[in-house]
């Protein structure tokens, strides 16, 4: 079977971020400046955002009781000795342990006005103009520290954590290796230099660098979280679920590890171990949202997406809808439990929400308008679904998504060469994604027969992305629909695992199943081809997409009729013509199709209806 619109109504759209992974700075250095990472990896390369570990108001160490009896203590020090540049210091560690940073600065900025040479005041205030993103006031005070103290790697570590602050990473990469040299075991050193070097694309240069450390500070969780985020950039997910469980086991159900280790197994497609992990950390750890969305995503994979929906609805009552900075995320969240309301058949659930995601975010994404038109798309009303597609077209430009469901909706009403022209353009830039190829080899070879431009098409998109399941099977298919069953299995058996996967995208399989029975059709197993046609319409029922079984059962009955005809068999070939006109709706052309066949079967071909 080839892929169409049909197949793609129900393909709504999930507004998901680049998976992000966040690992604890190990602080084996007090006095450095640090703090946790996070690593987004996404087409465009990593991203580093930082966590800062000084924040005003909160306690650091100590609960409220204890850093009271702290700076009261070290309140009567400083009345005592008000000249003593110790006792300053001892106050505004106190009081920055309390989280009151202000205050704190003050007794530093006292401290070194008696004594500037006081290493532990400059340290801590550099920290805090760190905190205060005042970067270049902090890195004057390191430099000077660095001077006077030209054995002691903590300045010129804190000075990389700066120059990565600053972006400037290849800066950072030769402090942290300095820092290193320095340093006896050098482990945060170790940490940032492999964080760094993930951003600079080095990536078993990381995995090295971390290992290392991880060697030689062997109960470091903060390592191993670092060592796992490293392994889920390179792609190694395998090692990753490693790294992040020998972090769990050190520090039982940290929350980067477990999130991170969600994340490696939903990449290994262990949902089932996925859903356990989370199911039991959010037990204890309720009111945490990325766990929640994360099980969301397990759920909406086992097509369970009532709880799907529940995860997601828990986390939508958890945002505070009045401030700003979760307008992105309730964007994503109204946008997604759409599509699990849609992906179980609740079409009207699915666009009271995808309504509510485009009022929340009408400029982020036309993602919520193009799962809008596909509700439409569903209900037969093409000329509505258009008119929000255009909309979103006009305001985001042209996004892939959109061109290929203006083009499908054209399709579906017969204006195939108003189809073929929204998409030719974008191929010829060479921009367009493997579905705009494989849509427009569809239309090319199914609505305008021009099987050789299809082929064409088709060829070119799979050099390009040949582990693409759905442009692989829409290029096996043009040849099996010119007799090539020679050329078309080995695309097929590239692909054969797909079929096989449970947890991979239904709407491929179904796909990739029908086109394996018209291969075994082709190649004469006829009983065999209809197994898997049959196949493929009960993957259709379990997608919920009653249309989409209609299509393929039609899609039997035409290939079968075709393969009567080429054995004269004109009997058997008009009983399946008869079958697949009685489809009223599949596909037009392909009702076009077995219209054209029934003509061509004559009485003079030795067959009376």
């Amino acid at each position: 079977m080839i892929v169409t619109s049909a197949s793609n109504e129900k393909d709504v759209k999930q507004a998901d971020v680049a998976p992000q992974f966040t690992a604890d700075s190990p602080q084996i250095s007090p006095l450095a400046v640090s703090s946790a990472i996070s690593v987004t990896k996404s087409h465009s390369g990593v991203m580093l955002s930082f966590v800062n570990e000084i924040e005003e108001g909160s306690s650091v160490r100590h609960s409220r009781t204890i850093a009271d009896k702290m700076i009261a203590r070290s309140a009567r020090e400083v009345e005592r000795r008000p000249k003593s540049s110790k006792a300053h210091t001892n106050l505004g560690i106190a009081l920055l342990n309390a989280g009151d940073i202000n205050s704190a600065q003050i007794e530093f900025d006292a401290a070194l006005a008696i004594d500037p040479t006081n290493y532990i005041a400059s340290m801590k205030l550099a920290r805090i103009k760190v905190a205060q993103d005042l970067l270049d006031d902090a890195a004057i005070t390191y430099s000077a520290l660095r001077t006077h103290y030209p054995k002691d790697p903590a300045p010129v570590l804190s000075l990389a954590y700066i120059a990565m602050r600053k972006e400037q990473y290849e800066a950072a990469a030769k402090l942290l290796r300095d820092a290193i040299r320095i340093g006896h075991k050098a482990i945060t050193a170790k940490y940032f230099l492999g964080i760094v070097l993930l951003k600079l694309g080095r990536n078993q240069e990381a995995i090295s660098t971390l290992r290392a450390a991880a060697h030689l500070e062997v109960r470091s969780p903060a390592l191993y979280e670092a060592l796992g985020v490293a392994y889920s950039v390179a792609g190694d997910f395998r090692r990753a679920t490693v790294a992040f469980k020998t972090a769990l086991s050190l520090t039982p159900w940290a929350q980067n590890a477990v999130r991170g280790l969600a994340r490696a197994l939903l990449e290994l497609k262990q949902i089932d171990e996925t859903v356990s992990l989370l199911t039991r950390y959010l037990e204890e750890n309720a009111q945490d949202n990325d766990a929640k969305q994360l099980l969301a995503k397990a759920y909406a994979i086992r097509r369970q997406f009532r709880s799907a929906i529940g995860q997601l609805t828990q986390v939508w009552g958890n945002v505070d809808e009045n401030d700003r900075s979760t307008t992105a995320l309730r964007f994503r969240l109204a946008n997604n439990i759409g599509t699990h309301y849609m992906d179980s058949g609740e079409v009207g659930q699915a666009e009271q929400w995808f309504l509510r995601a485009i009022k929340i975010g009408p400029d982020i994404s036309p993602i919520p308008q193009n799962n809008l038109a596909r509700v439409y798309i569903l209900r037969k009303d093409v000329s509505r679904a258009l008119d929000v597609l255009r909309a979103a077209r006009t305001k985001f430009g042209d996004d892939p998504d959109t061109v290929l469901l203006i083009a499908g909706s054209l399709e579906k009403i017969g204006l195939y060469d108003d189809a073929i022209a929204q998409l030719r353009p974008i191929v010829t830039t060479g921009k367009a994604t493997p579905e705009l190829y494989a849509i427009l080899g569809s239309l090319l070879a199914e609505d305008k027969q021009d099987y050789k431009t299809a082929l064409q098409t088709l060829k070119e998109g799979y050099s390009k992305y040949s582990e693409n399941d759905i442009l692989g099977n829409t290029l096996a298919y043009v040849y099996l629909t010119l007799g090539d069953a020679q050329s078309a299995r080995p695309i097929l058996e590239r692909h054969r695992v797909t079929i096989e996967d449970k947890w991979a995208q239904l709407g491929n399989r179904i796909c990739l199943t029908a086109t394996y029975g018209l291969l075994r059709i082709v190649e004469g197993d006829i009983e065999e081809g209809i197994r898997l046609y049959k196949k493929a319409e009960q993957l259709s029922s379990e997608f919920g997409d009653k249309s989409l079984a209609r299509t393929v059962a039609q899609k039997k009955h035409l290939e079968l009729a075709r393969a009567y005809v080429r054995n004269r068999d004109f009997q058997a070939a008009y009983e399946q013509i008869r079958k697949g006109l009685a489809i009223h709706d599949g596909r037009l052309s392909y009702d076009q199709q077995l219209r054209a066949l029934e003509k061509d079967i004559q009485p003079a071909d030795g067959f009376l209806k």
